[in-house]
């Protein structure tokens, strides 16, 4: 396709980053301005389609970049999500028997040497992040990490920052947060939970170890009678309904026990009752 002519280069007015190509008077493509000084479109002038089909190229790897820069403005990436985003969007966007995913590669290290991806930075600033935002723990931070392809070295020096005395003070603040808002829970299921709530944020058991002698449980000690007395009778209404007599007593203990109350309590209560228990 000899005798080609780039006929006329316009800055488009919706985006003035972008300029329409137009070869022998008709329009042919859109271009990033990058491409326009890559290849020198500045003015008219002669083109064979080896150039033009070498500028399509290029164009579609900037535009590859740009979604790239684009994933970045909703907030840091890690290599590997960068990777993952941009292959998606090329297998969705590209012929299979086309598909290159090298041209990925290209843009993560292009990415990677203007800093726009650090994975280290990254586990910096999250670790950062999450200890001081979410009181999250170090464990649950090294996992969440880890699933983000954040590398174990990487993990290892953004965690220096989360300190023993940081990770001892929001264990405790999580601690007494739960304690004070589960009222619900009978003294030895609100530790048990409290212990499983602790461990699931990504407390290890030597941290919990540490703190658990400081909680203080005596506001809900004091107000484990009514919390006694307002489950056993819910259970007897329930219960009462199907049995009677021995039957409703082992029912009514069952359920309380596993709700954490212990038996001793259960049988005070029971035997204050004026419920015909033996029947």
């Amino acid at each position: 396709m000899d005798g080609l002519k780039l006929t006329k280069i316009e800055q488009q007015r919706n985006n003035p980053k972008r300029y329409s190509l137009y070869i022998d008077g008709q329009f042919y493509m859109g271009v990033d301005e990058s491409v326009v000084i890559k290849f020198g479109l500045l003015n008219p002038r002669p083109i064979d389609q080896k150039q033009l089909d070498e500028i399509k190229q290029v164009e579609f790897e900037q535009s590859l970049y740009l979604k790239g820069i684009h994933y970045l403005s909703y907030g840091l990436r890690t290599t590997k999500e960068m990777r993952d985003y941009l292959t998606k969007y090329l297998k969705e966007h590209v012929d299979e028997e086309a598909l290159d995913l090298s041209l990925v590669e290209d843009i993560i290290n292009r990415l990677t040497t203007q800093r726009y991806l650090d994975d280290l930075e990254y586990a910096k600033s999250y670790v950062q992040n999450h200890a001081l935002i979410n009181a999250k723990g170090p464990e649950r931070i090294r996992m969440e990490l880890e699933r983000k392809g954040v590398s174990l070295d990487h993990i290892e020096e953004g965690l220096q920052n989360y300190d023993e005395e940081m990770r001892l003070d929001n264990a405790i603040k999580l601690s007494e947060k739960y304690i004070r808002t589960k009222k619900q829970y009978s003294v030895t299921m609100l530790k048990q939970k409290l212990m499983q709530h602790l461990m699931q944020k990504g407390y290890t058991r030597e941290i919990i170890d540490q703190i658990w002698d400081d909680l203080s449980f005596e506001e809900a000690t004091e107000r484990q009678d009514d919390l006694l007395e307002r489950e056993a009778l819910k259970a007897l209404r329930r219960q009462k309904r199907k049995h009677s007599g021995y039957e409703l007593q082992q029912r009514i203990i069952a359920t309380l026990m596993r709700k954490g109350f212990n038996y001793g309590d259960i049988r005070e209560w029971m035997d204050e009752q004026e419920e015909g228990w033996d029947e």
